[in-house]
């Protein structure tokens, strides 16, 4: 990969541990509009609950969205529209291949002076999208969004090369088209060896699992069960575009079933986590003159 700057498992810092029994699969990361605090949900099955989280894994509250259920829940990204703070949850998982649509639930982001730890705050839906793929089913758990487009982006798990949709993103597109835009062919692969080691990390390497756009639109991050990569965006060019490129800068990681993962506001840093009880949080500065 020319320009791409790679490096080792050992650039990762260790900047916490969630502590939550009740986040047993982490699934999606976003950041809240408070400082150092990141929301969270669990994969498939779990409740209808979205975690706030400080950088060291401590709860900060929780939420329950009212009235909808977690069937897959599979991504998470926080945004700002019409002035208010939004966190879109990404119901994208369909391991089959065989679900009609998938769902945004799209939430009002509380103020933290509500936070309570343990305590859960009841929400409706602001609005809720069926997203339908231009090209039929398929498995997704990558989401994030664009927000001076006013667009989300979802990019596809089973396919190689993966594939990247948009959707319009606001209540007015309540039955949303999901349009295939371009195709992100960069993730490493596995090797023939590789191929032959356990799940994830064997023949599922290469398999995106989370995504995220920095608030300022300048670059984004795709997380797979065996790397992280960032891309740079050139001016206001397409995502399709920037993520149509190799990386600019690649790290192989460690992290157990590696499925959240966020950029953080205002620096050039990548925060990501994976499944299961205790979970460790990961802090990845891509750039180290960034602040």
């Amino acid at each position: 990969m020319a320009g791409c700057r790679r490096t080792p498992a050992s650039d990762l810092e260790v900047v916490g541990q969630i502590e939550s029994s009740d986040i047993d699969e982490a699934s999606g990361l976003a950041p809240s509009r408070e400082k150092g605090v990141y929301w969270c949900h669990n994969d498939s099955g779990g409740k209808p609950l979205l975690f706030a989280i400080d950088r060291k894994g401590r709860e900060k509250g929780r939420i329950r969205v009212k009235g909808v259920r977690n069937d897959d829940w599979e991504d998470l990204a926080s945004f700002e529209q019409g002035g208010k703070r939004y966190l879109l949850i990404g119901e994208v998982g369909d391991n089959a291949g065989e679900r009609p649509h998938a769902t945004f639930y799209v939430v009002e982001e509380p103020a933290s002076s509500l936070l309570k730890p343990g305590k859960a705050i009841e929400v409706v839906p602001a609005w809720s999208q069926k997203v339908r793929f231009s090209n039929g089913p398929r498995d997704c758990e990558a989401v994030a969004v664009d927000e001076t487009g006013r667009k989300a982006y979802i990019l596809s798990k089973r396919d190689f090369p993966a594939l990247l949709y948009v959707v319009n993103l606001g209540p007015e597109f309540s039955d949303a088209a999901a349009l295939l835009v371009g195709e992100v062919k960069s993730l490493p692969q596995p090797s023939q060896f590789q191929a032959a080691l356990p799940a994830p990390r064997g023949k599922y390497l290469g398999w995106p699992t989370g995504m995220s756009f920095s608030p300022d639109g300048t670059w984004a991050v795709i997380l797979s069960y065996g790397h992280i990569a960032v891309f740079e965006r050139k001016g206001d060019e397409p995502w399709h575009v920037t993520l149509g490129r190799s990386p600019t800068a690649l790290v192989a990681h460690d992290i157990l079933q590696a499925e959240a993962v966020c950029t953080v506001p205002g620096e050039k840093t990548v925060l990501a986590t994976g499944e299961g009880v205790g979970a460790t949080l990961y802090r990845w500065r891509w750039n180290r003159a960034s602040p």
